[in-house]
């Protein structure tokens, strides 16, 4: 069996350091929150950019379907006035 000392002696520190504070383990709460703070205002911005994308996209869809309604309803028109012509044609025939 091996005895208590040789066991502590094997494990390895998860971090070797000078202790001089530049050492992520030695970060202070301030810079901690101030690192945290970075990350969340670049997700912000990231996630902004990704709103305004989804935005105009939407706002480019929404141009399209209008212009595509329009498209539409014209040529309900055009296919009404054909098919009076065409019912007039007829009745001139018969």
């Amino acid at each position: 069996m091996v005895n208590q000392e040789s066991q502590t002696q094997d494990i390895v520190p998860i971090c070797i350091c000078d202790k001089a504070h530049k050492c992520p383990c030695f970060v202070s709460e301030e810079e901690i929150n101030r690192r945290v703070k970075k990350e969340v205002d670049v997700l912000f911005q990231q996630l902004l950019k990704f709103m305004r994308d989804i935005t105009s996209d939407y706002e480019e869809r929404i141009k399209a379907n209008k212009k595509l309604r329009s498209e539409v309803e014209e040529k309900k028109i055009e296919l009404q006035e054909a098919e009076k012509l065409l019912a007039s044609l007829k009745s001139r025939s018969g």
